[in-house]
C-alpha cells in the first residue's frame, strides 16, 4: 500500500499488494471451510477448501513476477509475461482439479468433488504448475541478476 501511496502506477506495488490480497483472502476461506466442515457440509467446504488453495498458490507467481519486474516494471524478454500469466493460471486450476497447494493431493484436508470428476487433469495440470513454477523461478533469478548487472545509480541502489 505505501508503494502504491507513493507511486500509483507502480506495476511492482500492485504484484505485492495483489499477493498480499491473495494470502489474506486465501486464510479468510480457510476459515470459511472450516467452518462449513463443522456444520456439516463437506462438500461445500471442500470446493471452498479448494478455493483458498488456489488463492493462496496464486500468490506465488505474482510475487515471482513482482520480482521479476523489480524494481521499475519492465522486462526484457517478451515471452516472460505469458510464462507467468500461464504459472499464475496454474495456479488457480491445479488446486480446483486436484486438491491441496499447487495441486499436490495431499495437503487438501477435505474431500474436493471436483477432483473426483476431473480426476487426470488435475495430476497433468499439478505437474504443469511445478514445471511453470520452475521456470518462473529460474526466469526471476535471471532476469535479476541481469538487471543487476546492467543497473546503474539509484536502480543499482535498489537492487541492491
Amino acid at each position: 500500500m505505501l508503494i502504491l501511496a507513493n507511486r500509483p502506477r507502480n506495476l511492482v506495488g500492485r504484484l505485492i499488494l495483489a499477493a498480499g490480497i491473495c494470502f489474506a483472502l486465501g486464510e479468510v476461506l480457510f476459515v470459511g471451510s472450516y467452518l462449513l466442515a463443522e456444520r456439516g457440509s463437506l462438500s461445500p467446504a471442500g470446493l471452498v477448501e479448494a478455493m483458498a488453495l488456489s488463492v493462496n498458490t496464486l500468490g506465488i507467481p505474482l510475487l515471482i513476477a513482482a520480482l521479476v519486474y523489480f524494481p521499475d516494471g519492465s522486462v526484457r524478454w517478451r515471452w516472460v509475461p505469458p510464462v507467468l500469466w500461464l504459472a499464475a493460471g496454474l495456479a488457480f486450476l491445479a488446486p480446483q482439479t486436484n486438491g491441496g497447494w499447487g495441486g499436490d493431493p495431499a495437503e487438501g484436508v477435505l474431500r474436493n468433488p471436483l477432483r473426483d470428476a476431473l480426476s487426470p487433469l488435475g495430476a497433468v495440470l499439478a505437474g504443469a504448475f511445478g514445471v511453470a513454477l520452475l521456470v518462473v523461478s529460474v526466469t526471476m533469478c535471471l532476469a535479476l541478476s541481469a538487471r543487476f548487472r546492467h543497473s546503474e545509480g539509484i536502480a543499482r541502489q535498489q537492487m541492491k
